[in-house]
């Protein structure tokens, strides 16, 4: 079976590494499994944070992290 294609945007970000969209997809998937177990909607927000920033910092490291959130924060404001 093959693998699905990454789409090229998750809620309006850029899934390219950096872009915000992996994290978001993440975080979406662990939240609504959070709810499914009975979290309020704010705990699970919270807990799906959580859960996807310590995931992309075992794989990519906590340099790595601060690196790409430091360049999608600057592609984001000039954007604006």
């Amino acid at each position: 079976m093959p693998k699905k294609a990454m789409p090229k945007k998750f809620a309006g970000k850029s899934t390219k590494l950096g872009g915000g969209g992996r994290f978001a997809m993440l975080s979406s998937k662990v939240k609504a499994g959070e709810k499914k177990e009975g979290k309020s909607e704010k705990t699970a927000e919270r807990i799906a944070g959580a859960v996807a920033a310590k995931v992309w910092q075992t794989k990519y490291g906590k340099a790595k992290m601060e690196k790409m959130s430091i360049a999608g924060k600057k592609r984001a404001s000039a954007k604006k």
